[in-house]
C-alpha cells in the first residue's frame, strides 16, 4: 500500500509524521515500525523531542519516502506482521513546480498510483482575505485532490484525508465567512457523491499536550488498504489445498484468528468514528464525506 502526503511548506507535515510514529509505534492494537533502523531512530527522536521538550522537527529533516510494517497485537499475542506500506512525504515546494522538474514529476506519478492521499492545510490561513498567494496554494491543492478523487471507482476504493493543522493556535474568526474554508466546503460537496471515495476532514493541533487526531486520521487513511489486505489473505486461506485444510484441522491457525480480530476491530473503529463525527474546533473534531 502507498500513502502520499502533500501540503505547502511549514504546514506541519513533518510534525504530523513525528506524532504519528510516536503514537502508532506504541499502540496496543495496531502498531507500525519503520523498516530502516535509522529512520526508526530519527522518527522516535523527533517524537520524544516534540512531546517532552516542545521542539518541533525541522521541515528538511525527513526524507521523502518511508517504508513501514503494520503489525497487529491481540490478546497478549506477540506482534503479527500484517503488511508493508510506504508513506511518501512530498516537499511543499513541489506542488507549485512544473512537472518537468524531478520531484514534481515523481509527485505526478505517485498521484496516479497511491491508494490514500493525505492533504495538509493550515487552519490559520482559512480566513485570509484577498490574498492571491493563499488562493493560488488552495487552487493547486484542489487540482491534486480532484485528480486523485477521480480515480476512485468500483473495485478500487480510495481514501482522501484532509487535515487542518495548527488548530491549537488561538484564532477568532467565523468559518462561514472564511474564504478558503468556503472553497474547501465546495470541493467536499463536489466529491461527496462518489461512494468509492472514503473522505475525512479533520482538525489537528499537535503540541506537547495533544496528539491532534493523529490516531483517527492515520486509521482512516489506512482503512481501505487494510480491508483489501484482509480479504486477500482470507482468500488465500480459503483456497488452501485439501492437504493444507487437513493439516490445519490439527494445528491452531493463529493467522485466521488474527485476521478475524483485525476485521472485527476495524468494524468497531468504523462504527465509532461515524458515531462521533462532528466538527468543533474546541474538540479537535472531524467530518466524514
Amino acid at each position: 500500500m502507498k500513502v502520499l502526503m502533500i501540503g505547502d511548506s511549514h504546514v506541519g507535515k513533518t510534525t504530523y509524521m513525528a506524532a504519528m510514529y510516536k503514537f502508532m509505534a506504541d499502540d496496543d492494537k495496531i502498531c507500525i515500525r519503520a523498516t530502516n533502523s535509522d529512520d526508526a531512530k530519527t522518527l522516535k527522536r523527533f517524537g520524544e523531542e516534540l512531546f517532552s521538550q516542545g521542539i518541533y522537527p525541522d521541515k528538511t529533516a525527513l526524507k521523502s519516502n518511508y517504508r513501514f510494517t503494520l503489525d497487529i497485537r491481540s490478546n497478549g499475542i506477540s506482534d503479527f506482521h500484517f503488511f508493508y506500506f510506504s508513506w511518501i512525504d512530498c516537499p511543499g515546494e513541489a506542488i507549485h513546480q512544473h512537472t518537468t522538474e524531478p520531484i514534481p514529476a515523481e509527485l505526478a506519478r505517485d498521484l496516479v498510483e497511491v491508494e490514500s492521499l493525505v492533504v495538509f492545510l493550515d487552519f490559520t490561513t482559512l480566513n485570509v482575505q484577498d490574498n492571491s498567494t493563499v488562493m493560488h496554494q488552495w487552487n493547486r491543492i484542489k487540482q491534486f485532490m480532484l485528480k486523485f478523487a477521480g480515480r476512485a471507482r468500483e473495485g478500487y476504493p480510495l481514501t482522501l484525508t484532509i487535515i487542518l493543522t495548527k488548530a491549537d493556535i488561538d484564532t477568532d474568526f467565523n468559518l462561514d465567512d472564511a474564504p478558503v474554508w468556503n472553497k474547501l466546503v465546495e470541493f467536499i460537496n463536489t466529491v461527496r457523491n462518489n461512494q468509492f471515495l472514503l473522505g475525512m476532514l479533520a482538525l489537528s493541533g499537535i503540541n506537547q499536550q495533544s496528539l491532534g487526531n493523529v490516531y483517527f486520521t492515520f486509521m482512516r487513511s489506512m482503512l481501505t488498504g487494510m480491508i483489501k489486505e484482509i480479504n486477500r489473505q482470507v482468500e488465500i486461506i480459503e483456497n488452501r489445498t485439501l492437504w493444507e485444510h487437513i493439516k490445519y484441522m490439527f494445528i491452531d491457525d493463529q493467522t485466521m484468528k488474527r485476521l478475524n480480530f483485525l476485521k472485527a476491530y476495524l468494524e468497531i473503529f468504523d462504527n465509532q468514528i461515524r458515531e462521533n463525527s462532528g466538527f468543533e474546533k474546541e474538540k479537535s473534531g472531524y467530518i466524514l464525506f
